[in-house]
C-alpha cells in the first residue's frame, strides 16, 4: 500500500517539476534525455528478462513487474519527447511526456493498491473463517 502512495507522489513530483520548467521557460537538455532514456530502456529490458517468471505473483511481485514495465514505457516516452524537443526547440513535448508519465505512474499505483487491498481482505476473511471453524 505504501509503495502505491509513493508511486503517486513521485508521479506528481515529475509533473510539478515539468510545470516549473515550463513557467521558467527552460527547454530541457534533449541529449541528456536521450541518453538517460536509452540507458533506462536497456536496463529495463534486462530486468524484464529476469522478472518474466514473477509477473503473476502476489502484490509485491506484481508491483515489481508493473514498475519495470511502466519504467520501460516512461523511458521510451522520454526518448520520443527528447527527439521532439530537439526538433521543435520547445518544452511542450517534455510537458506532454510528463503528463503521460504521471498518468502511467498513477495508474500503476492504483493497480498495485487494488491488488494489495484485495490480498488484505482475502487474508482477513481466511483468518476469520479459520477462527470460526
Amino acid at each position: 500500500i505504501a509503495k502505491s502512495f509513493t508511486m503517486m507522489g513521485f508521479g506528481l513530483l515529475v509533473l510539478v517539476y515539468a510545470l516549473q520548467r515550463y513557467i521558467e521557460g527552460t527547454i530541457p537538455d534533449y541529449e541528456i534525455m536521450i541518453f538517460a532514456g536509452l540507458a533506462g530502456i536497456f536496463s529495463h529490458l534486462v530486468c524484464i528478462a529476469f522478472l518474466w517468471k514473477f509477473r503473476n505473483g502476489d502484490s509485491n511481485q506484481i508491483s515489481v513487474w508493473i514498475c519495470t514495465i511502466n519504467d520501460l514505457f516512461c523511458n521510451s516516452i522520454t526518448v520520443i519527447a527528447a527527439l521532439l524537443v530537439w526538433y521543435t526547440n520547445s518544452i511542450i513535448p517534455d510537458i506532454v511526456a510528463a503528463i503521460l508519465i504521471v498518468s502511467i505512474a498513477i495508474y500503476g499505483a492504483w493497480v498495485i493498491l487494488k491488488r494489495a487491498l484485495k490480498e488484505i481482505k482475502d487474508y482477513r476473511a481466511e483468518k476469520y473463517q479459520s477462527q470460526n471453524t
